[in-house]
């Protein structure tokens, strides 16, 4: 998707339930992630169990990819 400011897809929000599951056991002090919508909910509902600051970076935005920006093919 690179930088396109999307929402989370149903299979997008899926995924990230699955990766919090997966992270549950992991003592976590801190969340970083993109100030991307997408990004931002990911963080949000691996964290739901968590209850950990989550801080939003310009530093690890994603990548433009131009005239290919938002291409799933």
């Amino acid at each position: 998707m690179g930088r396109k400011d999307l929402l989370l897809n149903e299979t997008g929000e899926e995924q990230a339930r699955k990766t919090r599951d997966n992270l549950s056991d992991l003592d976590i002090d801190l969340i970083i992630s993109s100030p991307l919508i997408r990004a931002k909910q990911t963080a949000k509902i691996i964290n739901e169990f968590k209850n950990k600051p989550i801080i939003y970076s310009e530093e690890i935005i994603e990548r433009d990819f131009g005239e290919f920006e938002g291409l799933n093919t």
